[in-house]
């Protein structure tokens, strides 16, 4: 059989829309909408309006105006949400952020949201360091990816050299001691609750007629350095590189094992 039906074939009646299957005529049917007393075609230009209902209530979805001119283009707004103990979380939050990569199994590229000296639209991306202590913080491998270093208060630590200021001998050098008695002398006061950072140390001994054997003491800890120093003229120069960090609140002093005329100059500065 075919498709549609006539009523009163026979007098030439009005065809009616239908499908044949095995037989039987299923009516086509056009949906029209309206109130009472009226029916509009369903169109593009007139669609069928739908309300969602949860089974008790019809509900409803805020919108969003996604138009930047003058325009107005609303979208339905859609949320999204996380995985999480007992059920899905509210996501793309400050408290619980989207992760383009939840398994962290591919590297995420950041890219800058400004270029150089634009005026900054968005948050920047903090670059962080990590804490340490040590003096002396646990070596990598070349090549390896590290940390950057920053001491307990959070300031980037950099080696060796402190930025250049002038000479006070106080918090920074260089500084320059004459000495001439046997026995200790303090060189670089203590300064307060921070330690020095030696950088340089160079000694001469102009005595012509004794030699010296020269210590200089992290103040009256043994920990020292020592170096024979032979008669008219001879001398050395030492580099510390890191900086040669004394104990916090402690003077530098030199000790000369006998009487003898020693020039000391040393380039230091102070931090914690």
């Amino acid at each position: 059989m075919a498709d549609n039906v006539t009523s009163g074939a026979a007098s030439g009646g009005p065809t009616f829309a239908t499908d044949e299957i095995g037989a039987v005529h299923f009516p086509r049917v056009k949906l029209v909408h309206g109130a009472d007393g009226s029916a509009t075609d369903t169109s593009t230009a007139a669609p069928l309006p739908v309300r969602p209902s949860d089974g008790s209530a019809l509900q409803t979805f805020a919108e969003l105006d996604l138009d930047a001119g003058a325009g107005t283009v609303n979208r339905i707004a859609v949320g999204l949400a996380l995985p999480g103990s007992g059920g899905a979380v509210a996501g793309g939050t400050n408290t619980n952020p989207i992760r383009i990569d939840p398994t962290n199994a591919t590297p995420t590229v950041v890219v800058g949201p400004d270029e150089h000296s634009a005026t900054v639209g968005h948050a920047p991306v903090v670059v962080a360091g990590r804490a340490n202590g040590s003096n002396d913080p646990t070596p990598v491998s070349d090549g390896d990816v590290c940390y950057q270093w920053v001491d307990l208060a959070g300031r980037t630590v950099t080696t060796p050299h402190f930025p250049a200021l002038i000479a006070n001998g106080t918090s920074h050098g260089p500084i320059v001691a004459t000495l001439t008695a046997s026995g200790d002398t303090t060189v670089i006061a203590a300064p307060g609750s921070e330690s020095l950072h030696i950088t340089t140390i160079t000694a001469v001994n102009t005595d012509g007629a004794n030699d010296v054997l020269l210590r200089f003491k992290d103040g009256g800890n043994t920990r020292v350095i020592t170096h024979l120093l032979k008669l008219d003229g001879n001398n050395y120069h030492i580099e510390f590189s890191p900086p040669w960090k004394m104990t916090a609140a402690t003077a530098l002093v030199a000790n000369l094992g006998n009487t003898a005329n020693v020039y000391v100059t040393v380039h230091f500065f102070t931090a914690a």
